[in-house]
């Protein structure tokens, strides 16, 4: 038995015909028939009878029909409570965001609001490591950054992580006009070594410029910015080109409008992270608004 065939019971039920029934809830008179005989074939009895003036419940499937009735009144119930749990769901809902995955909150947040517009939100931009270092404090609720394997690994007792999104990948990215859009793909760090690099102002490509300037000898760095949105623009106009994470290519105008191409590169320097996610804990004493708030970061 699943709702769908007890939504078919009540129809029938109080409009003592299928055919009535079918209309109502927009299927054919024969969907509704077969799912109703394979019911009665699973439980082993006949629900309804049919006569000249109706469909009519069975002695033996009255006391089915009004239990099923029963669950499908107290799903309603539950529906209810959360219809209105959510509309006065109210208090502080504190988010922190690593710089580089700030960017995945504004839907979030968007979607949330029309929910739950009695929340007040507010939003910290920090590093990964501060999100990880204070969540046992209960600083914030809810933090989104970016771990290692080894950091899951040694999360503390009650720590949740919660990951959304693709495997971060590192994509280099070119303008429209490039050469390298002719070459074999994916390229190489051979491909790329003399040309013109705009890289992301953070800890990693500053390791990552070291790994390949010890191999190779100087890169040419045109700039480093911490503005992603800058480096998008320059690698738009042809200034330069640029590797930056998966997630900080997703949803993006210049790329919607092909003035920038993402192209696969094979590079032995891994990404920033092994994945990126939610991250909260499991003891805060505000768990409701945590627990309201996860479903939409899907």
């Amino acid at each position: 038995m699943n709702l769908e065939q007890i939504e078919y019971i009540k129809e029938i039920s109080q409009t003592k015909s299928i055919t009535k029934a079918a209309e109502n809830l927009g299927i054919s008179q024969s969907a509704i028939s077969q799912s109703i005989s394979s019911l009665e074939q699973e439980l082993g009895i006949r629900l309804f009878k049919r006569s000249r003036y109706g469909t009519f419940p069975t002695d033996e499937g009255k006391s089915t029909i009004r239990k099923a009735l029963d669950v499908l009144r107290s799903i309603d119930d539950i529906k209810e409570d959360a219809r209105i749990t959510s509309k006065f769901l109210t208090g502080d809902l504190r988010l922190a965001a690593d710089t580089t995955l700030i960017h995945k909150l504004p839907k979030v947040i968007g979607r949330f609001k029309q929910q739950h517009p009695h929340v007040n939100i507010t939003v910290l931009e920090t590093t990964h490591q501060q999100i990880l270092k204070t969540l046992d404090d209960f600083t914030f609720h809810i933090g989104i950054a970016g771990v290692h394997d080894d950091i899951l690994t040694a999360l503390p007792s009650g720590i949740q992580f919660r990951q959304f999104g693709q495997v971060p990948i590192a994509e280099l990215i070119v303008s429209k006009n490039s050469p390298l859009l002719s070459k074999p793909q994916p390229l190489t760090i051979h491909d790329i070594l003399t040309l013109p690099m705009i890289f992301h102002k953070t800890p990693y490509w500053e390791k990552f410029i070291t790994f390949y300037e010890k191999q190779y000898g100087p890169l040419n760095v045109l700039l480093m910015t911490s503005n992603t949105a800058v480096i998008k623009s320059m690698v738009a106009e042809g200034i330069g080109i640029s590797i930056l994470p998966n997630y900080l290519l997703e949803d993006d105008v210049l790329i919607d409008q092909a003035c920038i191409h993402r192209v696969p590169i094979t590079l032995e320097y891994g990404p920033p992270y092994k994945q990126y996610g939610y991250v909260y804990s499991t003891k805060h004493p505000q768990a409701t608004i945590i627990q309201a708030f996860l479903p939409f970061c899907d």
